[in-house]
């Protein structure tokens, strides 16, 4: 299927360095192989009103479980700025685009809150949903003792994720194994 995927900055060939690191190996087993992998993502233009201050963010949000970081964008992402790409390694979308603004409002409202719960005034937020597209992950398989690992780098971020995205491909990958 081809989905519209925001470009990696970090290569095949420089994850399969960073997934090859002595550091790694040890902690996860013996390096196998590497395969993208792609998750959908909501873009949204966010508008929050706090008494006289107003600011305008583009924050992506997964659409699969809505429990992932956000990622954040200066400007509205358009067109030219995503690649086409050929690939079958992606989850579904399991989030609406009405339950995918009910969560980013309520985790913009958190951060407001957290900058200061009596600087708060006429709190307006405002979530509109521009588009839907892909952003692209590395995932390094390991084996140690005839048990498969893996761990997921962020191919746009250049970072390694966490057990929240290592699960949701894992049970990705469990779930596409158990339907062949």
């Amino acid at each position: 299927m081809q989905l519209n995927c925001f470009p990696p900055k970090v290569t095949r060939t420089e994850s399969q360095a960073l997934f090859k690191g002595r550091m790694r190996e040890f902690r996860h087993g013996k390096f196998m192989f590497e395969t993208g992998f792609y998750v959908p993502f909501y873009l949204f233009k966010v508008e929050v009103k706090n008494g006289k201050t107003q600011t305008s963010n583009f924050l992506a949000l997964d659409a699969v479980t809505g429990n992932l970081d956000l990622y954040s964008f200066e400007q509205e992402l358009q067109d030219a700025d995503f690649l086409l790409i050929e690939s079958a390694q992606f989850p579904p979308t399991l989030l609406s685009e009405e339950s995918a603004v009910s969560l980013l409002e309520e985790k913009v409202r958190r951060s407001v809150y957290a900058k200061g719960f009596f600087k708060i005034s006429d709190l307006k937020i405002t979530c509109t949903v521009i588009r839907q597209f892909y952003l692209p992950y590395w995932i390094g398989f390991y084996e140690r003792k005839k048990q498969v690992n893996i761990e997921v780098l962020d191919a746009v971020r250049g970072q390694f994720e966490g057990t929240k995205l290592r699960e949701l491909v894992m049970n990705w990958f469990q779930a596409e194994a158990a339907t062949k």
